[in-house]
């Protein structure tokens, strides 16, 4: 079964015009995918940060308690 000159014309234009698209939107999903597990990496592998105590944060909580 041979097609014609005109199907054939119309079937590579569709491909080249839809190719690209799936191609694309195929290479955005995997690299979102990529990223997400860097991220899951990056926050499970690192320690948990204590948060330090200034000066100010002192004076400001016990201002904060003295007006209540």
């Amino acid at each position: 079964m041979s097609l014609n000159r005109r199907m054939k014309r119309i079937l590579f234009s569709a491909l080249n015009f839809f190719l690209p698209i799936i191609l694309g939107l195929m290479l955005g999903y995997l690299l979102r995918i990529l990223l997400d597990y860097y991220q899951y990496a990056q926050a499970s592998s690192a320690p948990i940060a204590q948060p330090k105590q200034t000066p100010f944060d002192v004076s400001f909580s016990i201002r904060a308690i003295a007006m209540v």
